[in-house]
């Protein structure tokens, strides 16, 4: 009994391995808005650029990513309690992952839909009209979130190489003087879709 369980195991996992690896890789607009302490919500409009790495499963409607970005860096803060003193902040390390289904609508348009976790490290560097402050050890910060949130995506095309369109909504965990969700990530991007063959 517990030989015929093992191969019963084997062929089910077998049975799901089969599937097929792409690639997105996209470019567009991301909002980014921080609940600033001493400060007020600030939100700016930055490009963003995205490369994800995907495996769909053929024998269940499941797909798995992993996706790091590239985001510009912006001013976010600025503190009306102190004149002439902002941050710039530098995403360093943006990385997420997800899982999710997916719908074939036509043999042209599918749609994904995935909950994606991450990881975002942060620093920033301060500056005055009197110059560059970010040599001061109080002027210094670093901030590491997690963030959670959907991905939903548009795929168009029958051949290998296909067109995307992706929106997603990330949600990120308490920074210093802010609470869970205070700190948020919108993006909206369109780019191309590899697909490998099997």
């Amino acid at each position: 009994m517990r030989k015929l369980l093992i191969v019963l195991i084997l062929v089910k996992m077998s049975f799901l391995s089969l599937g097929q690896f792409s690639m997105d890789f996209t470019l567009g607009a991301g909002e980014m808005q921080r609940n600033i302490p001493y400060g007020y919500l600030s939100s700016k409009f930055k490009p963003s650029l995205e490369l994800s790495l995907n495996y769909k499963f053929d024998s269940v409607p499941i797909e798995i990513n992993f996706s790091p970005y590239l985001l510009s860096n912006t001013i976010y803060e600025q503190f009306p309690n102190y004149e002439n003193i902002v941050a710039n902040y530098y995403p360093q390390i943006v990385i997420m992952s997800g899982v999710g289904t997916y719908s074939e609508i036509n043999k042209f348009l599918k749609i994904f839909a995935s909950i994606q976790f991450g990881y975002w490290h942060t620093k920033t560097s301060y500056s005055t009209s009197f110059g560059d402050i970010s040599n001061f050890q109080n002027f210094k910060k670093e901030i590491n979130q997690f963030a959670i949130g959907p991905k939903f995506k548009l795929q168009f095309g029958k051949k290998n190489l296909k067109a995307i369109l992706t929106y997603e909504e990330y949600f990120l965990s308490a920074s210093p003087g802010s609470r869970f969700g205070k700190d948020r990530f919108t993006n909206l991007t369109m780019g191309i879709s590899y697909h490998f063959l099997k």
